[in-house]
């Protein structure tokens, strides 16, 4: 499994259509794994409600707008500040 302090993020794209477009123009896979690919995208599509949080990359700008306030807030959690808000909080005591 992931470890306990990730977070999963699922990027959703707005159509198959553009899905197919942006493989195809990516060129990095066969005719045949370009073909396994399409194939297999709407059952791993299903799969986005086992992520913490989902983007629908329609607009470039926006996703990324999207992901980087899911990290900038991830960050943010008490569990994964907890260091430093302890001596933060010490400061407070030292300085009186």
């Amino acid at each position: 499994g992931l470890p306990l302090d990730s977070v999963s993020v699922f990027i959703l794209p707005p159509s198959y259509e553009v899905l197919r477009e942006r493989l195809i123009a990516r060129g990095t896979d066969s005719p045949e794994e370009l073909e396994v690919r399409l194939r297999n995208a709407p059952e791993e599509l299903r799969q986005y409600s086992a992520f913490d949080y989902v983007i629908i990359n329609d607009r470039v700008e926006r996703a990324a707008g999207q992901l980087a306030s899911i990290i900038y807030a991830e960050r943010a959690r008490c569990v994964r500040q907890e260091d430093l808000v302890r001596q933060v909080i010490k400061k407070f005591y030292s300085e009186k």
